[in-house]
């Protein structure tokens, strides 16, 4: 009879492979609740513990700078900011070296609670702010942003944005510190019967305290002043007449140029203007007023409603003045004779054919009998916008 095998090797493998496998367990159990640690040396000398989420010890911080996606100027982050963002007052005065993170982003998608008063004084470094209602057209805004905030000193826009098809605060680059920017967008559930004087009593509730005037305006609306005066000294001239709520800037209508596709800039390309028309009663006055029309910068103090998005109420005992403290208030917020002697407004109201058809797409106030009705009345060269440079 042969002998029996042994089966003590088999049972010392065994034994070993079971050593092993508890070890195993142990050690991976160990990671899991953090009781084991590979000390990896930080920059500052301390200890960092790994972990399966941060294997390798970084640090747990995202760069403030938002990254682009290539070949766009979209912010990758916008749209998480976006769904996650709430009322908010406006950042500080802008700063050269702000990143795109300061930038005020609100959304609205219902009327906010009318209670919900905003406490605060005006801040002597942004002492007028733009209110302005927008919808596309995205590439329309750089021009703008620029030559308000290098040639008349404003240092702070209020993007009202309604219903954008892509929000415009998901955009990165606009040309200006992004602090001097705070976005608000308007969604479909928060739309008004009439949304652009709605849009402005609700820049004014909300932000009118944080400055002493407020511009409401369009961003195809470029402001010019002449001789000695600047923006901000005529703002400060008037803020001392108590009477005075807001400065009423007349028009300055500019047409197509006979351009059909869309220039490089608007203050160098269109320059050609309609006459400025006879001045009549305001009951006979045709139906589109032109360069008769203002546009209004309010005392937030007094502020009260807007009557057209020309005309604004102020309060008892106030009014709206021209560049001479002559009184306006006429019809919509007509300013006859005009005069612009101190300080246009230039109006690209047509622009050329390709951006009037891109304007068409959701611009609903007026139609093509507009357009013909700019380019048909009686034109004259107008440059002086050509001078300014960004």
């Amino acid at each position: 009879m042969s002998p029996s095998p042994s089966f003590a090797p088999f049972k010392k493998f065994q034994i070993i492979l079971l050593f092993a496998s508890l070890t195993i367990v142990y050690l991976v159990y160990s990671i899991g609740t953090g009781r084991y640690s590979t000390a990896i040396e930080s920059d500052d000398g301390l200890p960092k513990i790994p972990s399966f989420s941060n294997p390798l010890g970084h640090d747990a911080t995202i760069d403030d700078e938002s990254e682009s996606i290539p070949g766009t100027d979209i912010d990758p982050t916008a749209e998480d900011s976006l769904a996650a963002a709430t009322t908010t007052s406006p950042p500080a005065a802008a700063s050269s070296g702000d990143s795109t993170t300061s930038t005020t982003i609100v959304v609205q998608t219902s009327s906010p609670d009318a209670e919900d008063e905003p406490s605060t004084t005006p801040n002597p470094d942004e002492y007028v702010a733009f209110c302005v209602a927008h919808r596309n057209q995205r590439r329309d805004l750089p021009e703008f942003l620029n030559h308000h905030y290098h040639h008349h000193g404003v240092r702070r826009f209020y993007i009202m944005d309604d219903r954008s098809d892509i929000p415009l605060s998901s955009f990165n680059d606009y040309g200006i510190p992004r602090s001097a920017l705070s976005f608000q967008y308007y969604d479909e559930n928060a739309q008004h019967p009439d949304m652009q004087t709605h849009i402005y009593s609700e820049c004014a509730r909300l932000y009118g305290p944080h400055h002493t005037w407020m511009a409401f305006i369009d961003a195809d609306e470029f402001f010019e002043t002449r001789g000695n005066d600047t923006l901000i000294s005529l703002l400060r001239e008037f803020e001392e007449y108590e009477e005075v709520g807001a400065l009423g800037v007349n028009w300055r209508l500019h047409s197509s140029a006979n351009l059909t596709e869309r220039p490089d800039s608007m203050r160098k390309s269109f320059t050609s203007c309609v006459e400025d028309p006879e001045m009549l009663p305001v009951e006979d006055l045709p139906h589109y007023k032109d360069n008769r029309l203002i546009k209004s910068i309010v005392k937030t103090s007094v502020f009260e409603k807007p009557l057209t998005p020309h005309l604004f109420q102020t309060s008892s005992g106030t009014y709206t003045v021209g560049e001479y403290g002559d009184m306006i208030d006429e019809g919509e917020g007509i300013r006859q004779p005009i005069t612009r002697d101190r300080i246009a407004l230039h109006h690209y109201t047509t622009k050329s054919r390709e951006q009037f058809e891109e304007k068409m797409e959701s611009w609903t106030m007026k139609g093509w009998e507009y357009w013909d009705h700019i380019e048909g009345l009686p034109q004259v060269p107008c440059d002086e916008m050509t001078n300014y440079s960004p």
